[in-house]
């Protein structure tokens, strides 16, 4: 498959893309090719005993488990603390924001009890990253644009929440990956857009430049038209 150019190595990302969005944690390849395996390297692939497999942990895409919730209102949390960092004037709201998810009746919780209940609903998903075995992104997606509401089965506008990576994992993918999978389940449900709001303008930077969205007038809200094709590789 690697060949000297780039061409092998898109192919292998494609790879380890695809193995991602279907949860592998894990990817391996054999090559007797000295060239292929000093590519296969440059990824981060290692042979770490005597056979001959090069193998690479990858950080697995998959829904939200009871276990996670925890995990997951720290990584949430966490994100907010960067909202604050890159916009000072948020740091008033954001604190009651957060102040009032982690209550009784909050969206998270104490601890994040009411995640798995809330994200339970069949108008929604709540996606995490995990990457040896830890949780180190999340993302939900729902039907509409209410938070709260639960929407019919067929919407043609989804909406993303609570999109956060853990501080060590940033700018290595991971928000794309679970932006991907929440674009994916919102195709499958009939939606042809997609929006969401944020107050982060780090994050806004990464939602319009990388994954395609945009200011919608004076609204607050950031949208992007969905399309099959551009999530082929993640079905």
């Amino acid at each position: 498959v690697l060949s000297r150019g780039d061409v092998g190595l898109k192919l292998m990302c494609a790879a380890e893309r695809w193995a991602q969005h279907k949860g592998a944690k894990e990817l391996s390849i054999v090559t007797s090719n000295p060239s292929a395996r000093q590519d296969c390297a440059s990824l981060g692939y290692h042979q770490d005993d005597s056979s001959a497999w090069l193998r690479k942990f990858l950080v697995a895409i998959r829904a939200l488990a009871q276990e996670d919730c925890l995990e997951v209102a720290r990584v949430w949390l966490s994100g907010l603390q960067q909202t604050v960092e890159a916009n000072p004037s948020s740091a008033d709201w954001i604190g009651k924001m957060a102040d009032e998810a982690v209550t009784e009746e909050g969206s998270l919780g104490p601890d994040g009890s009411n995640l798995f209940r809330n994200w339970s609903r069949r108008d929604r998903c709540f996606f995490v990253a995990e990457f040896r075995a830890q949780v180190i992104g999340c993302c939900g997606v729902k039907g509409g644009t209410d938070s709260q509401a639960e929407e019919m089965e067929s919407c043609q506008v989804c909406s993303v929440w609570k999109v956060s990576v853990d501080a060590t994992m940033r700018r290595s993918g991971v928000g794309q990956l679970l932006m991907e999978a929440a674009e994916a389940w919102a195709l499958k449900a009939g939606a042809t857009e997609m929006k969401l709001v944020t107050g982060n303008p780090i994050a806004r930077d990464f939602y319009c430049k990388r994954m395609g969205y945009a200011k919608l007038g004076n609204s607050p809200w950031l949208s992007k038209m969905l399309s099959n094709e551009r999530h082929a590789h993640v079905q």
